[in-house]
């Protein structure tokens, strides 16, 4: 929610995606950790430490965040609705200014829209459960449960936190099972930066079709070969299911895994951002509840059966996918509202002509310069042209 506040249109995706990126980091940790910790007699007089030491681990990351929260800048929207007009301008300047724009056009562009809308937010009264009072937010609401719950019964959770078990099921003994779930949660380090590089290219929505389409045809597989060749001595069918837990991440980690945290934050709008995107997640938390507790007494008691309460759910979810989910890239987060029907937006910019694009271009330095920064207007038409460039 924060990365998507404080980015451009242009890069939101893409700064957004630092969410998925720093779960895939951590997971990944997670699994050398274990892989490594596995060497650690269990009679040594250190064997404490093979679950010691991953608890510390887990302190680390939040230090540093602690450590780093002076250096964070509050986010420009919030301070809008702080009365703090000037300091959330300077920061939008400050973290969008680039070499080809000192002037700052794009920034207070963005800017510009910005305050007109929360201008126009500020009439309407947010009132208890306000993310479910009109038909816009109940859209809203139901594609964030939808695809926060669909993406947990992908079964993302149950191959992460129990690929060992599923591995040693399929026949690998020894350390096999953890090499190999740890080299399988690296491998999702690259797909969630390929994401971040390529989703403002190719949208949101494509993505998460093609990966839930991926992801549900991989399980098919790995139902099916499960089905036939568990408690069987065939080498090469049990090996073909190991490559369908491969296949399976392929498609989570390059194209749901980040997408995720992008699509459920922007759909809101900035008044309802935070309500909005904590019911999204309780979804996703709530559904993981579900799979990973039922998972191991499931693989246990109906084994290859239990897929099937994973796939069939996901045939619905990637339909759902396809009906209720527009494609919001491009868009400032304030004129997303627009493609869920809302009535009260206050600026637009997505597919808007050139005219337009110098007028808001004129108007946005008006309204943020009033002469402190020296800027002249009269020559608006050729910063309006370079500005066009740059968005």
């Amino acid at each position: 929610m924060y990365q998507g506040e404080i980015s451009t249109a242009e890069t939101r995706g893409a700064m957004m995606c630092v969410t998925g990126i720093a779960y895939a980091f951590g997971y990944s940790l997670a699994g050398w950790l274990g892989f490594g910790c596995f060497f650690i007699a269990a009679d040594s007089p250190h064997a404490q430490a093979a679950w010691r030491f991953p608890l510390a681990m887990q302190c680390l990351p939040p230090l540093i965040v602690l450590a780093g929260s002076g250096y964070i800048p509050f986010s420009p929207r919030w301070l809008l609705g702080k009365g703090r007009r000037e300091e959330a301008l300077e920061i939008v300047k400050r973290l969008h200014r680039t070499a080809d724009d000192k002037e700052d056009v794009a920034a207070r562009q963005e800017f510009y829209l910005m305050e007109k809308q929360y201008e126009l937010d500020a009439q309407y009264e947010v009132r208890r459960f306000e993310i479910f009072r009109t038909a816009p937010n109940r859209r809203r609401a139901l594609v964030a449960a939808i695809m926060m719950w669909g993406d947990q019964f992908l079964g993302i959770f149950v191959m992460t936190n129990y690929g060992v078990l599923i591995y040693a099921s399929l026949g690998l003994t020894g350390f096999t099972p953890l090499l190999l779930n740890a080299c399988w949660t690296t491998f999702t380090i690259v797909g969630n930066i390929w994401t971040a590089l390529y989703i403002d290219r190719y949208g949101r929505r494509t993505f998460l079709l093609i990966g839930t389409s991926g992801v549900t045809v991989s399980l098919i597989f790995l139902c099916a070969l499960t089905a036939t060749y568990l408690g069987t001595d065939n080498t090469a069918g049990l090996n073909a299911a190991v490559f369908f837990i491969w296949f399976f991440i392929l498609w989570w980690c390059f194209f749901v895994d980040a997408t995720q945290y992008v699509y459920v934050s922007e759909i809101w709008p900035n008044h309802l951002r935070s309500q909005g995107t904590a019911f999204g997640l309780a979804f996703f938390y709530l559904a993981s509840e579900i799979t990973l507790v039922a998972a191991p007494v499931a693989l246990n008691k109906i084994g290859w059966k239990f897929y099937l309460v994973l796939i069939i759910p996901s045939c619905f979810y990637v339909a759902a996918v396809y009906f209720l989910f527009p494609e919001t890239k491009g868009r400032t987060l304030e004129e997303i509202g627009t493609l869920f029907g809302d009535e009260h937006v206050a600026g637009r910019w997505y597919g808007i002509s050139v005219e337009e694009k110098r007028e808001i271009a004129r108007k946005a330095l008006e309204e943020t310069s009033s002469g402190r920064e020296g800027i002249k207007i009269a020559g608006m038409d050729g910063v309006a042209e370079k500005n066009e460039v740059l968005v």
